[in-house]
């Protein structure tokens, strides 16, 4: 039953575990949407008013989408390099 009556609390982190696993496929889509959560979360919590809520939950979730946005652009780049020393 306490399972039951926790899954409201979990269903937000599980929706960040799918965006995740997704992101070893799609860097580009899964790093522009974890990004936009960390936003939207920072709206959602009103984070504005107390800090420390930003700091654990909006702040690491924009962090971590950028670093995923990087290193598409990053990969992207290097294949490309790659491509013109094969050609």
């Amino acid at each position: 039953m306490g399972i039951i009556k926790n899954s409201p609390n979990a269903l937000p982190w599980l929706i960040l575990y799918i965006f995740v696993f997704l992101a070893f496929k799609y860097e580009l889509v899964s790093g522009i949407i974890i990004t936009l959560m960390g936003i939207f979360s920072t709206f959602a919590f009103d984070a504005f008013e107390e800090p420390f809520v930003f700091l654990v939950i909006s702040l690491p979730l924009i962090i971590l989408g950028s670093f995923l946005i990087l290193n598409w652009y990053l990969n992207k780049k290097n294949v490309q390099k790659l491509q013109k020393k094969s050609s």
